[in-house]
């Protein structure tokens, strides 16, 4: 429904503003990389090749999961990898971006499947690390997730995902009745602590 597109628009502007010097972005949805930058296998890949000249190096894709390799980059090293960055003496600002969060959970959706990605839900705030993320089912991620994100940009949802949202955000009724009949390209502002403003906003 355009998630994806919306969070390179996001990752883009973090990047180009300021308000991001390093972005990490787990792009392994697709065989071919959605997202632009540095393109890298996996962590140790990027340790062992930085970007060289002519390579981005303010933003790491890291595209680990390939037919060819079978190799699968987690949220786990992305998340470790964050926070240790932020532990430097002069750290960058750091926004790690996990398309689909439900790679990081158990089965159920109930549970974290590591320690270190929620740590950067819960801690990145406060050392400079920022996290966006995307899902296509919001029912398989864990509450911790939605309580720690001060914004939420819904695209089209109903059923189930409409139900679980509701009963953990208190969505207003009229975004309630919004979400099921919004189109390709289209979505609504969420932000903690404040009434939806009625927008439905287009790419």
């Amino acid at each position: 429904m355009g998630k994806s597109y919306a969070a390179r628009e996001l990752v883009d502007a973090a990047v180009a503003g300021g308000a991001a010097t390093l972005a990490l972005i787990l792009d392994d949805k697709a065989p071919a990389p959605q997202y632009a930058g540095t393109v890298r296998a996996n962590v140790d890949d990027l340790r062992a090749r930085p970007p060289a000249e002519g390579e981005d190096p303010t933003r790491i894709v890291f595209k680990g999961h390939t037919l060819r390799t079978g190799q699968v980059v987690t949220t786990e090293e992305i998340a470790k990898l964050a926070l240790e960055l932020a532990m430097l003496p002069h750290p960058p600002r750091v926004l790690v971006h996990i398309d689909e969060l439900r790679r990081a959970t158990s089965p159920s959706g109930r549970e974290w499947r590591d320690g270190s990605t929620p740590r950067l839900f819960s801690e990145g705030g406060g050392i400079g690390v920022s996290a966006t993320w995307t899902t296509q089912t919001p029912q398989r991620i864990p509450a911790e997730a939605f309580d720690q994100s001060e914004t939420l940009g819904l695209f089209r949802l109903d059923g189930r995902a409409v139900r679980y949202l509701d009963d953990l955000l208190f969505l207003d009724r009229r975004l309630v009745a919004t979400l099921p009949t919004l189109q390709l390209g289209e979505w609504a502002l969420y932000r903690k602590g404040e009434p939806w403003d009625g927008r439905v906003y287009r790419f």
